[in-house]
């Protein structure tokens, strides 16, 4: 295999490697990939979807409900960057930025494109599940990162600034740079592993996993009592409507839909929790609310008990 791919020598053990082997299976992965990425989208997804759509379509490309086109996909991912800066750095920042040093880091580009392309700002950040599929690609990147850079001479990168390219006072400050990006990537590569296990351990303590280390997180409140409790009102096989936090449980034994999405067929429950509703700004008058979002169903009131409400249709 070509040094250029990463190869060496198998003939230690029989195995004949002259790169082609690398190169077409590379290639053959990436088209059977995107093959099945495209069947999903256009043919396997709409035919189960209710409108025979790809409802995503419309997260790319296109603002307020407009059609397609490449300015609003410029516009798109021209903006939002504070967002999406800081996005990159907390992907990295597991890292400790080793991730740069390996070209396996460019695999996670697609999907990081796809996300800030997206009239959705949800993809943007980091508040839900969506960099979880690019972690792995960035730590594998990493380790590769931290061996090149390991292996490299200390001459090899970053090469010295050439005087005939960069002459009189620029020539400093090049060479400073030049001098402190060499130590930061002699540093990372001494010390990676110990920095990602400190950068881990920080972040253990922040963001939403830091939810772990307080006891409160375990204790079932009166609100939890109150959920459990309106939950077991709507019998099995059912179909209900509810708020975000309590679809899952009921999933289990119901068809449930979420209360947030438009065009839901008239269910025989809805199951409201207003602490957790996810509404902004939140819903104070459910009843209301209820009311004013199907008044001609025949919606009753059956449960109410600390912010949490079921309605039956009569």
């Amino acid at each position: 295999m070509p040094a250029w791919l990463g190869g060496r020598s198998l003939a230690g053990i029989g195995v004949r490697d002259d790169g082609n082997v690398a190169l077409w299976g590379g290639l053959f992965l990436m088209t059977w990939g995107l093959f099945w990425s495209t069947f999903a989208i256009t043919v396997i997804i709409p035919h189960f979807n209710p409108l025979h759509e790809y409802y995503f379509w419309k997260d790319g490309g296109a603002v307020g409900g407009q059609s397609f086109s490449a300015r609003a996909l410029l516009v798109q991912a021209g903006g939002g960057w504070p967002t999406k800066g800081q996005t990159l750095v907390l992907l990295l920042l597991p890292t400790a930025f080793a991730a740069l040093g390996s070209p396996a880091a460019l695999i996670a580009l697609p999907s990081l494109a796809l996300r800030f392309i997206s009239a959705n700002t949800a993809y943007w950040g980091t508040t839900f599940h969506y960099s979880a599929t690019v972690m792995p690609i960035l730590f594998i990147a990493a380790a590769a990162g931290i061996r090149r850079w390991r292996g490299a001479t200390a001459l090899a990168w970053p090469r010295p600034v050439p005087l005939t390219l960069a002459s009189g006072h620029w020539v400093p400050r090049l060479r400073r740079v030049r001098d402190v990006l060499h130590a930061t990537r002699v540093g990372i590569a001494k010390h990676g592993g110990a920095m990602m296990a400190a950068v881990a351990v920080a972040v253990a303590f922040q963001f939403p996993l830091s939810n772990l280390w307080h006891s409160a997180t375990y204790k079932l409140d009166a609100h939890a009592a109150a959920a459990d409790a309106a939950m077991a009102v709507v019998p099995d096989g059912a179909t209900v409507q509810a708020t975000l936090d309590l679809l899952a449980p009921l999933a289990a034994r119901t068809d449930t839909f979420w209360i947030g999405t438009a065009g839901n067929p008239v269910t025989q429950y809805i199951v409201f929790d207003a602490a957790n509703s996810g509404y902004s700004p939140p819903v104070t008058d459910v009843p209301r609310f209820m009311a004013s979002l199907y008044p001609h169903d025949g919606y009753v009131e059956v449960f109410d008990r600390d912010d949490v409400y079921v309605f039956r249709r009569a």
